[in-house]
Parts: structure tokens; sequence; C-alpha cells
């Protein structure tokens, strides 16, 4: 819902193929496949956490924040995300880096009411409405912080459940440098064997102890080629009104590359994780997308675009595939379990001209 409202908002002409085949993408590509299998505590945990960011972002969108100025900014849409991102935090810390960009996007609904020349009440109406949520809930959720932990910003580190003792942990580029590497510049290895994809999962040499929680790991790059449009998002603002170049500069870069960035450099003591996915790669992918479709806009030529639509569909089952390998590789490790040869069986034959 939330890439839909996008595509209605800036990209209404985009043939439906385009749209479904991105759409087929994000699912593919976000690492939700990684929790699904199993239901322990982080997992659970996780999956919340990208079940309310998701949310908090379909009604920070469809609050009208971005996309014309004719269109009303509508504050109880704003307060819905801002309830639901900060729901998100108390469920995964980590999400708090997507309420500080919801910050960003709330200003621009301000700017917004500026251009429009709202009333003083409008204003008020609605930072109240998108702040609100905010305060309630992270004021709460630092109360019980304080009263548990004796720190308004300790979630409980110390207490975590895992074998690794991040209380002593150091901070090295070098771990931060594996995550890079790994959540998106890492390519898969394929073999002639089912399911034809493996783990390219690389410490870089780093001496020490690092932990893998998912030995699992090909770079969103490559597990969704369209993901290297990204770096040409800066030649793609030549596409967007002039008087909209800085607000959408910031507002994507935000969303689409800081973000991201500073989290996948944030969880660098957790290790490595593919689900961890979860917490960048769906919005990473999504203004790839976003810059694609504004250079697919601009193609001049019936054939030309026509090429394009057909890559992106090779880019689809290239994706399918690498992915859908990967997670068939991390649900049934190593050789075949008992109860699980008639889907091998099956999912291997799909394929089978890749033995022939």
């Amino acid at each position: 819902m939330t890439f839909y409202v996008l595509m209605k908002k800036l990209f209404k002409d985009i043939p439906l193929s385009m749209y479904t085949a991105a759409l087929v993408m994000i699912f593919a590509s976000c690492g939700v496949w990684y929790c699904t299998v199993m239901a322990n505590f982080y997992e659970i945990a996780q999956s919340s956490g990208f079940c309310f960011t998701i949310m908090g972002a379909y009604f920070l969108v469809s609050s009208n924040v971005i996309g014309g100025d004719k269109e009303p900014v509508k504050p109880i849409r704003a307060a819905l995300s801002s309830l639901f991102l900060a729901i998100a935090v108390t469920c995964r810390p980590t999400t708090v880096v997507w309420c500080l960009v919801a910050v960003a996007f709330i200003v621009a609904g301000v700017l917004k009411l500026r251009r429009q020349k709202s009333e003083k009440s409008a204003y008020i109406k609605y930072l109240v409405a998108a702040l609100l949520p905010f305060v309630v809930i992270g004021g709460a959720q630092m109360l019980y912080n304080y009263a548990r932990f004796g720190s308004f910003t300790d979630f409980g580190i110390a207490y975590s459940l895992t074998i690794n003792d991040f209380t002593h942990t150091e901070f090295h580029t070098q771990l931060s440098a594996i995550g890079f590497f790994d959540y998106l510049f890492a390519p898969p290895s394929f073999t002639g064997e089912f399911p034809y994809v493996q783990s390219t999962l690389s410490k870089l040499g780093v001496n020490g102890y690092y932990f893998e929680a998912t030995n699992n790991g090909a770079g969103l790059l490559f597990r969704a080629l369209p993901t290297f449009f990204l770096f040409a998002s800066p030649f793609a603002l030549k596409y967007v009104d002039k008087e909209k170049r800085a607000r959408t500069a910031v507002l994507f870069g935000l969303a689409a590359i800081i973000a991201p960035c500073v989290i996948i450099a944030s969880i660098w003591e957790s290790g490595y994780g593919t689900r961890y996915m979860m917490d960048f790669a769906w919005q990473m992918l999504t203004g790839a997308f976003l810059v694609m479709f504004l250079f697919y806009r601009n193609i001049k030529g019936k054939d030309a675009k026509r090429i394009y639509e057909h890559l992106l569909l090779i880019m689809m089952f290239a994706c399918l595939f690498i992915n859908m390998g990967l997670v068939y590789a991390y649900w049934y490790p190593g050789s075949y379990v008992a109860g699980a040869e008639a889907s091998f069986e099956r999912f291997g034959r799909m394929f089978s001209m890749f033995n022939t």
C-alpha cells in the first residue's frame, strides 16, 4: 500500500508490468523471509518493528506531506504515522532512525502549509497531531528504560539474550565495513547444484570475533539489480522541477541513502544477520525504483521504453532466482532434511534447464 500510494502520487503513467515487477522485487528482497521461518524472540521483535515501520510510512506518505501542493495535508494520517513509528521503536530500537527521518517529512508538511498560505490554527493542529504520539509513546518508553535499566536511553543492551557480550564490545570501523560489504556489495555465488545460489558472507579478513546470526550473505545491489540506480540519483534531479529540487534531494537522500547507511553502521556490534535487511532494504529499493521510473518517464521513443520495460522484467526474474535460492538454503540448511525432499524437488524442476 505504501508503494501504491507513492506510485499514485508520483508515477501514475508507469505501466502495470513495471509497477508489478518493482513490487515483487521489494517483497523478495526485503529480508522478511528470514523471520517467517521461525518465531523466536528476536524474529518476533524485528518482524513487529518491520510491520509498524511500514504502517507508519504508509500513513506518512498518504498524509500528503509530499506530492502536489493542491493536496491538503491530513493531520489525522500524520498522527497515525507518528503513532505506528513510535510503536516500532518499542519493538526494535533501531527503528528510531526512521522516526528522525519522519520528522524531516513532518517539516516538509509545515512548509507545504506555508506554500498553501494556511491559517495559524492549521499549523497548530498539524504539529500537535504529528508530534504528540512521539512525545507520549517515546516518553513512556524512556520512563520504562529509566525504571528498569537506570537510563532513559538504555533499551537493555546489558541484558541482551545472545552469546555476544555487547557491554564489552569495542567499535572498530572494520566491523562496520563488514556490514556494508555483505549487506550491499557482496556478489552471490552460483553453483550447478540446487538451489544454485550460495552465500558469499565475508569477514574481510578482520581478526577477532564477529557474530554471524545467519550465514546467508549477498548484497542488496545483486539481490535486486535496480538498487544500482541509487548511484544515479544525483543525475535524476535534473528531471525534478527547480523549485522542488532542494526538498526532494533532502527527503530522498535521508530516506533512501543516509538513514539506511546509519542503520547498517549502527548494527555492527550485533554482527551479521540477513534478517537485519528488514530495517533498511525496502526503503533503499523503493528509492531506487523512484529514480529508475524518473529516468523511464523522460526516455524518448517507444522502442527505448519497451527495452527498459523488458530489462526490468529480466531483473525481476533474476531477483526471484537469487533471493528465493538463498531463502531455501536458509530454511533448509545443509543437505535434504526430512519432509523437505518434495519441496526441493518441485522447486528444482522449475530450474531444470540449468542442469542440461
